[in-house]
């Protein structure tokens, strides 16, 4: 499988609860890197877990989630690809363009880098999204 069929394996998989969880997390290395607007730098398997797991925390789940992606392009072992998202956050549907970095190692991704619109994002839940990711310090090549 390319790097291309990985990144779009990888918004193919479900979610939004853990259990939906178990097949994306295992497509990330161990050290694998995420680097998102206005939050900390998260390192490792666990790191990236408690990213996904923050959007459940008192009631402000996401029950529906769909990815469009319009354009994608790969070299060496990046793929960037730019698409919208299309979420159902307490009951309100919200959808907005992602912009997205995927750097790929022996099939797992070593870095993902997400630009999205956060603020229109964290209008839609009940309070300020709170950063609960690790500080990881600065980025370092996998």
């Amino acid at each position: 499988m390319n790097n291309m069929d990985l990144a779009r394996k990888f918004y193919s998989l479900p979610r939004i609860t853990a259990a939906d969880r178990v097949e994306l997390i295992s497509m990330f290395h161990p050290r694998a890197r995420y680097h998102g607007v206005g939050k900390e730098d998260a390192v490792g398997r666990d790191a990236i877990e408690r990213l996904f797991r923050k959007y459940e925390q008192n009631g402000r789940g996401i029950t529906e989630l769909r990815f469009d992606i319009r354009h994608m392009a790969a070299a060496d072992n990046f793929v960037l690809i730019d698409m919208v998202d299309t979420f159902v956050i307490n009951g309100k549907p919200f959808s907005g363009v992602w912009s997205i970095v995927m750097e790929f190692q022996d099939g797992l991704i070593t870095y993902w880098q997400e630009h999205y619109p956060v603020a229109d994002l964290e209008r839609l839940f009940a309070e300020k999204i709170e950063v609960t990711e690790t500080a990881s310090g600065p980025l370092k090549r996998v």
